[in-house]
């Protein structure tokens, strides 16, 4: 995957990009870079409500990852652990933000969704002709390598951080969204 198509950036004059811009996300063990404009608001961490059945108004059972929905702007907007997703793996809330994402591809509607990262997401500015190596570059021994939601690996400043595809996590969300909303309609 190209880190321009996976970071905004600032063009010179002549229109070439000078400056990759891009957000670093903590989600449990894993340092995540997401585009910088994919990123809408941070928020403090809130207890999700649970996803409800729209006819009965009891609790769906939905898997681990999908935490459930929070509010924003008037609405229930999902909100996932991409620890778990990834990785399997539960993670404390400690020092817990919520990352409010604008989704890049077209399988959610509406297109907004949130994650849980501990801390604050950094701002990286990565310059653009670096920015084209690093996405070429992979880790040695990329334990990433067969998973479906880790695109490439990069090292920056000393650490690996994992490039999520966030197409795949997009369709995954709205693909279970829709089985639950389906399973229910029935």
């Amino acid at each position: 995957m190209q880190a321009n198509a996976l970071m905004s950036s600032s063009v010179t004059p002549d229109n070439t990009p000078d400056m990759l811009y891009c957000m670093q996300l903590r989600c449990g063990d894993r340092r995540l870079i997401v585009p910088r404009n994919s990123v809408v608001e941070i928020k403090a961490f809130a207890q999700p409500e649970p996803l409800l059945n729209p006819s009965s108004r009891q609790p769906i059972k939905a898997p681990e990852w999908l935490l459930g929905a929070i509010p924003h702007h008037d609405r229930q907007i999902p909100l996932l652990s991409l620890t778990q997703l990834i990785d399997s793996q539960k993670s404390g809330y400690e020092r817990a933000r919520i990352c409010i994402m604008q989704a890049l591809g077209e399988a959610l509607q509406p297109a907004i969704y949130a994650v849980v990262c501990q801390g604050f997401p950094t701002l990286l500015e990565v310059p653009a002709t670096l920015g084209n190596a690093l996405a070429q570059q992979k880790a040695p021994a990329d334990p990433d390598q067969d998973n479906d939601f880790i695109a490439s690996q990069i090292q920056l400043g000393g650490y690996y951080c994992g490039i999520p595809d966030l197409l795949q996590i997009e369709s995954i969300l709205s693909q279970t969204l829709t089985e639950v909303a389906t399973k229910f309609s029935q």
